[in-house]
C-alpha cells in the first residue's frame, strides 16, 4: 500500500496578514478588478463542473481573463493512502469521500481550501518571476474553485482573500441530482449522497428565493440548475 504524503498544516493561516505578509496581501489586494477568486458551491451530484467549464469560457472569451479550474478532490487523490479506485464512477465517489473524510478528520475540515490557497500563493509567486519584476503588476486571472463543501471551507476563502473571493452556489433540484447520479451509475448510496446537509441547505434556501434582475446572467433554466452570487460577477471585471 502506498504511503500518503503529509499535508503541511496551518497553509491558510500563514497567508493571513501578519508582518510582512500583510504587505503581500495589500499586494494582491490592490489588483482586485484584475485578479479574482469564485468559490462553487453545490449538493452532490449539482453540476460545478459544467458551471466551473461555462464560468471559464465566459472569463476567457468575453472578459480576457486567463482562468484556472481547481478541483478540491484532486488534493484529496494526492494525499491518499492508496491509489483512489476508479474501477467505475461508483468506486471513485466512494473511496473519494472515505479519504476525504480521513484526511479532514486527520488535519481540519478546511485542509482542503488550505491547500487550494497554497497553490495559487504558488502560481502568483512563478507569475512574478516569469515577469521578472519586483512588485505585482495588474492582471487578468480568475481562480475557479470547484467546489466548496463545508463552512470551514468557506471561512478560510473569505479570511485570505476576502472582497477578492466570490461565492456561487449552483442549484440543482434533488431529482435532477438524483437523475443525473443514476445516469453515472451511482445507485447504491444515491440516497446518502442526495440528501442536503446543513451548510447546504443555507445555500439551496437562497437560492431557490427570486433571484434579482442582474444575477440573470447566470441562470439556465433549460440546463436544470441554476447559478447565482452575492451580487453580479460582473462587477468584479473591467
Amino acid at each position: 500500500m502506498a504511503q500518503s504524503q503529509p499535508i503541511p498544516q496551518g497553509q491558510a493561516a500563514e497567508l493571513l496578514p501578519t508582518g510582512d505578509e500583510k504587505d503581500l496581501l495589500l499586494q494582491i489586494r490592490s489588483t482586485h478588478t484584475h485578479e479574482i477568486v469564485i468559490g462553487l458551491c453545490g449538493s452532490v451530484g449539482a453540476p460545478t463542473e459544467a458551471v466551473s467549464n461555462r464560468l471559464k469560457a465566459l472569463l476567457e472569451g468575453h472578459y480576457s481573463y486567463q482562468s484556472y479550474v481547481t478541483k478540491l478532490s484532486t488534493y484529496i487523490e494526492k494525499y491518499a493512502e492508496s491509489p483512489i479506485n476508479k474501477a467505475s464512477i461508483y468506486s471513485r465517489y466512494h473511496t473519494l469521500i472515505s479519504e476525504g473524510n480521513r484526511i479532514k478528520g486527520t488535519y481540519g475540515n478546511s485542509v482542503l481550501a488550505e491547500l487550494a490557497i497554497a497553490e495559487i500563493s504558488i502560481r502568483r509567486d512563478q507569475k512574478l518571476k516569469v515577469s521578472g519584476g519586483s512588485e505585482f503588476q495588474p492582471e487578468r486571472f480568475c481562480h475557479i474553485i470547484d467546489s466548496i463543501k463545508n463552512q470551514d471551507e468557506l471561512n478560510a476563502f473569505k479570511a485570505v482573500y476576502g472582497d477578492l473571493f466570490i461565492c456561487i452556489g449552483v442549484y440543482s433540484s434533488p431529482e435532477a441530482r438524483e437523475e443525473r447520479l443514476k445516469q453515472r451509475g451511482i445507485t447504491s448510496f444515491m440516497d446518502h449522497l442526495v440528501t442536503v446537509r446543513p451548510f447546504e441547505v443555507r445555500v439551496e434556501t437562497r437560492l431557490r428565493a427570486r433571484l434579482p434582475p442582474s444575477l440573470e446572467l447566470w441562470r439556465d433554466k433549460a440546463a436544470g440548475w441554476t447559478w447565482a452570487g452575492h451580487g453580479s460577477v460582473e462587477r468584479y471585471l473591467s
